[in-house]
């Protein structure tokens, strides 16, 4: 298996949802803003990845409510404390029928194994330039 110790699994999850359980007038966003970044303990940005993601529709007895789930893999040099930051919208769409956030999730995993080569998210090196 390929992975072990240093080889993080990061699993984002968002829901938006209409205020007050409104029934949508215009079709929702198909798409999202993303970002995510890591710092390490003296605060050094070592990632910044961007990205604009696809996000699901969903209705269920009259409920509306759009989700993302995203997975990204990553390989920390060493052993260290490092911040992480998911950054979503809070609330999009047209004016007259904006979604909301309910809620984000991330989910850190650290020492994964992988069956196969899964791709990475590039660090810059320590004292690299951002």
């Amino acid at each position: 298996p390929l992975g072990g110790p240093g080889l993080l699994k990061l699993v984002v999850r968002a829901r938006w949802e209409l205020p007050d359980g409104a029934t949508p007038e215009l079709p929702p966003p198909a798409l999202a803003p993303f970002s995510l970044s890591l710092s390490d303990a003296t605060g050094e940005r070592r990632l910044d990845h961007q990205a604009t993601l696809a996000v699901v529709k969903h209705a269920n007895d009259g409920d509306h409510w759009l989700t993302l789930t995203q997975t990204h893999h990553l390989r920390l040099p060493e052993p260290g404390s490092f911040r992480l930051r998911v950054t979503v919208p809070e609330a999009f769409g047209p004016q007259d029928d904006p979604w909301e956030i309910e809620w984000l999730q991330l989910s850190v995993e650290d020492g994964v194994k992988t069956a196969f080569r899964v791709p990475l998210l590039p660090l810059r090196p320590r004292g690299a330039p951002a």
